[in-house]
C-alpha cells in the first residue's frame, strides 16, 4: 500500500457544479414550553424558514418540522431546511435564528431552554418588550387558569 495515495478536492465548486449537487440539510432545535399547540409551533417554525432567502421553498425541499423530545419542561422541535448555499452556511442559519426569534416574538411564544428556565423567578418575561403586551395577554391567562385548575376551582 505504499504507492497508494488520497486526493482530495478542496477547490470551491463552480455555480454550474453547485446547481447539479442535491440540497444541503441543515437543522437547528428550538426548545418551547408545552402550552404552545404543535400546530401553531409548526406554522410560526416554517413561515420563519420561509422568510430567509437562501432557504429552498418548493415542493421537493420544503422546510419541515419534527417534534424530537418531550422533556421535563419544554419540547424540542427541530426545524429543517434546504439551501443550495452551501457557502453561506453561517449566514443562512443566523438569518434563520434572527426570523425563529422575530416570529416567535410576534407570536407570544417564548423559547425555553434548560439554562433559562433554572435561573428565572417567572416574574419576567423572556418575550422583548415591544411584544409583551401581547404576550402577557394570552400567557397570563394560561397561567391563571393552571393555578385555578391545580387548586381545584
Amino acid at each position: 500500500f505504499s504507492n497508494l495515495t488520497r486526493s482530495c478536492n478542496l477547490k470551491k465548486p463552480s455555480k454550474d457544479e453547485q446547481k447539479k449537487q442535491l440540497p444541503l440539510l441543515l437543522h437547528t432545535t428550538v426548545t418551547l414550553g408545552y402550552d404552545v399547540a404543535w400546530d401553531k409551533v409548526k406554522d410560526v417554525l416554517i413561515s420563519a424558514a420561509k422568510n430567509v432567502e437562501e432557504v429552498l421553498n418548493d415542493n421537493d425541499y420544503e422546510p419541515i418540522v419534527l417534534q424530537t423530545s418531550l422533556d421535563d419542561f419544554y419540547v424540542s422541535y427541530e426545524l429543517n431546511v434546504y439551501t443550495e448555499s452551501p457557502d453561506k452556511i453561517p449566514e443562512i442559519y443566523s438569518e434563520l435564528h434572527k426570523k425563529i426569534q422575530e416570529k416567535c416574538a410576534e407570536e407570544g411564544i417564548e423559547i425555553l431552554s434548560p439554562h433559562y428556565a433554572a435561573i428565572r423567578d417567572g416574574t419576567q418575561k423572556a418575550v422583548p418588550e415591544n411584544y409583551q403586551l401581547n404576550f402577557s395577554k394570552t400567557f397570563g391567562l394560561k397561567w391563571l387558569k393552571f393555578l385555578l385548575d391545580k387548586v381545584g376551582f
